[in-house]
């Protein structure tokens, strides 16, 4: 069997653990109508517009990724996903 890798995945996850940090500031004080307008700029501007689009292109390789996905290319989304939850973190405690 071919070894796909885990970019696509890597993508993903780091595209909506970003999408989530910014929805926890956003959403912080309650949901309301008056969010949408930052919440679509925010996702309109860099970094997070980038981190979105690499996350939604190729996300149709994820389940085939992680399908073949070997121990080593698991250990190294971890790097990945700790700068990204940190990211998180900062947002939630804000």
């Amino acid at each position: 069997m071919e070894n796909k890798g885990v970019k696509e995945t890597k993508e993903a996850l780091v595209g909506f653990i970003k999408l989530a940090a910014m929805l926890a500031t956003e959403f912080k004080d309650g949901v309301q109508a008056t969010d949408i307008a930052p919440i679509v700029v925010k996702m309109q501007s860099e970094p997070l517009k980038s981190a979105l689009l690499d996350a939604y292109n190729g996300i149709e390789e994820v389940p085939s990724e992680l399908k073949d996905v070997s121990f080593g290319e698991a250990l190294s989304l971890v790097p990945e996903m700790i700068d990204a939850l940190s990211e998180l973190v900062q947002a939630v405690k804000k």
